[in-house]
């Protein structure tokens, strides 16, 4: 058995045979050291490798967005598309995406109504005729004279399951289905109002 020796001016010599160094063996999931004594020296086998979906998981993969300035308005009580929409190819069925949407310039003009807002998605299966499960409301007046309010945030995490090309609009309506509501509206000034909506794909 070979044995190392010390010189103070030139640090360690010699050799340690591996033959006596215990094997530790490390796997995903594994406790990892827990064989050895001490005083022993310890040499590693196994695998290091960690899978890239761990290393990946919530990455932003793309990120897609779009503005619109078009003042539109409804005196309808059943949703409508807006000039806002924003479309993406998901690179895998697990992936999700984010939508952000800020719709501004809201404004009623009169007798107790509101903007009526709420996302469509096409390209995907949804369950709901293609509208999702997420509606806002903004602008609601409760006398005979015009409101306005500056706009709506609204957010949503969405689930496609698909690699196909998909389309998030934006839809609204007049709550009391008879006076007009509107968006990117204006009254006075240079100042137009615009909305946007973004769309985020997130790696599972």
């Amino acid at each position: 058995m070979a044995f190392a020796t010390i010189d103070v001016t030139k640090g360690i010599t010699g050799t340690i045979a591996t033959s006596n160094l215990p094997t530790i063996p490390v796997t995903k999931g594994g406790t990892g050291l827990t064989s050895g004594t001490t005083g022993q020296f310890l040499k590693f086998t196994g695998s290091t490798a960690v899978s890239s979906a761990a290393v990946d998981a919530g990455k932003i993969l793309q990120v897609v967005s779009s503005t619109n300035g078009y003042n539109q308005g409804s005196t309808s009580s059943t949703y409508a598309d807006i000039s806002l929409s924003a479309s993406l190819t998901p690179s895998a069925t697990s992936s999700k995406i984010l939508v952000l949407m800020s719709v501004n310039g809201i404004y009623s003009a009169q007798g107790d109504t509101n903007v009526d807002l709420t996302l469509k998605r096409s390209g995907a299966s949804s369950g709901n005729g293609n509208v999702l499960d997420f509606s806002g409301t903004a602008g609601f007046d409760q006398d005979n004279v015009g409101s306005g309010d500056g706009g709506a945030s609204l957010t949503y995490l969405d689930s496609p399951s698909s690699t196909s090309s998909i389309t998030y609009t934006a839809q609204m309506r007049s709550s009391n289905g008879s006076t007009a509501a509107y968006i990117n509206h204006f009254i006075r000034g240079d100042v137009r109002p615009k909305s946007t909506i973004t769309l985020m794909e997130v790696s599972a």
